[in-house]
């Protein structure tokens, strides 16, 4: 015989896994929409006062203007001037970049925090639908507050489910490292960068009787695959980060070359 429920469980853990996987991915690439919308409105667009292209294109017309008559101290005073408004959007933008990652940073703390209260809530919630099935209670108001929870951990970071006989589930990151288990996670940072570098998230084990750290710390960073926090990290670290460094060699270069042509 064929045991019909059986099969119908496995088909939804199968769908379950693909939701949660799916809502991690959209919940990522929201998260970096969200921020993106926030630097274009911070670098503002040609034709905007606080815009580099702007700074660039008055410096350009102070040139012109004083190309006319180079001799004069209004020529002169009028590319001081331009020059002087375009070191100052640079030194603006600069400090958006940096304000929008200690943002970011911030907002890697809050994540953290909730996702460390999520996994408890899944481990708290698997110990009670265990209890619940070994007393007959189909303890299905449970699985659906765990499906909720789970959910919202998803959105957080990737993570993949087992079901357990007993009624628990298994939580791990796509990759492997343990979330809940016999054991169940939790997740540290130290907020704050060293010149421009901001440090890893760490994962730890704790025994539920004790509290105390079973095995070592590991960094996390590079198991989480997708989610909101994945998004946080890679517009942080990455985008911004080489937003920065081009936008310090591009001051350097401008310099440079009006100073060459100064010279000449």
């Amino acid at each position: 015989g064929v045991d019909i429920a059986s099969i119908q469980r496995i088909t939804n853990q199968f769908f379950a896994q693909e939701q949660l996987s799916a809502g991690a991915s959209a919940s990522q690439y929201d998260t970096m929409a969200n921020l993106f919308d926030q630097l274009n409105g911070a670098l503002g667009g040609p034709g905007d006062n606080q815009s580099l292209a702007t700074g660039l294109t008055n410096l350009a017309s102070a040139f012109a203007t004083a190309s006319q008559a180079p001799t004069s101290s209004a020529s002169r005073t009028g590319v001081m001037n331009a020059l002087n408004g375009l070191a100052s959007d640079f030194a603006n933008v600069g400090g958006t970049i940096s304000a929008m990652r200690s943002q970011i940073d911030q907002q890697v703390v809050n994540s953290i925090s909730s996702t460390n209260t999520l996994i408890k809530q899944i481990y708290d919630l698997n110990t009670q639908i265990r209890n619940a099935s070994s007393g007959g209670d189909n303890n299905s108001a449970l699985l659906d507050q765990r499906d909720t929870v789970l959910n919202s951990l998803a959105q957080i970071m990737d993570i993949k489910t087992t079901p357990n006989a007993d009624g628990s589930v298994s939580v791990s990151t796509a990759d492997g490292v343990n979330l809940v288990a016999n054991t169940y996670a939790q997740l540290s940072y130290q907020p704050g960068s060293s010149n421009g570098t901001y440090g890893a998230i760490t994962i730890s084990n704790l025994n539920p009787s004790t509290g105390a750290t079973v095995g070592s710390d590991q960094i996390l960073d590079p198991h989480i695959g997708s989610g909101s926090l994945r998004g946080l990290i890679d517009m942080r670290d990455g985008t911004l980060s080489d937003l920065q460094q081009e936008l310090g060699s591009f001051a350097q270069a401008t310099a440079v070359a009006y100073n060459t042509q100064n010279n000449a």
